[in-house]
């Protein structure tokens, strides 16, 4: 009898220990499932007008971007700027897009400098929201502004 009780035991914890790993698999593909399909963002999502908002550069008050897809490769290029001797209208200030992460795009951003032989091209960082109507830009190399707010115009 004790035997019984034993083989019972086992197969109920056999059955409780499949359940728990069936539940734990379903909730991970879920994840992933959501993680894919709501945060990730393509590169042609960036496609638009982009407003840069009010930071530690002044130099780039009113600066506007279109990013758009030019010889296969996106850019980012000025629109619009209150003073075009940091960088005039039509520059190429963004380029060489890649996706790194579900949100998050690697690029070349522009140094913005009147003096034009310091315009030399950093390492920048793009992470976009949720509703990917703002992008968080990171220039680590940049000594202004190196976080960087930009809305996308509807």
């Amino acid at each position: 009898m004790d035997n019984i009780q034993g083989q019972i035991q086992k197969r109920e914890r056999a059955i409780k220990l499949k359940h728990l790993l069936i539940s734990v698999l379903s909730i991970v593909l879920l994840s992933f499932l959501f993680a894919r399909i709501f945060l990730s963002k393509s590169i042609g999502d960036l496609e638009g007008i982009w407003v840069r908002q009010p930071d530690d550069n002044a130099m780039a008050n009113g600066m506007m971007i279109e990013i758009k897809k030019e010889n296969g490769m996106y850019v980012g290029k000025i629109v619009a700027i209150d003073d075009e001797s940091a960088m005039p209208v039509g520059t190429s200030k963004w380029s060489g897009f890649q996706k790194d992460a579900l949100n998050v795009f690697v690029f070349y951003d522009m140094a913005i400098s009147k003096n034009t032989s310091e315009r030399t091209y950093f390492v920048g960082y793009g992470l976009t929201s949720l509703d990917g109507n703002t992008l968080t830009v990171y220039a680590p190399g940049a000594s202004a502004g190196a976080h960087q707010v930009w809305v996308k115009q509807k």
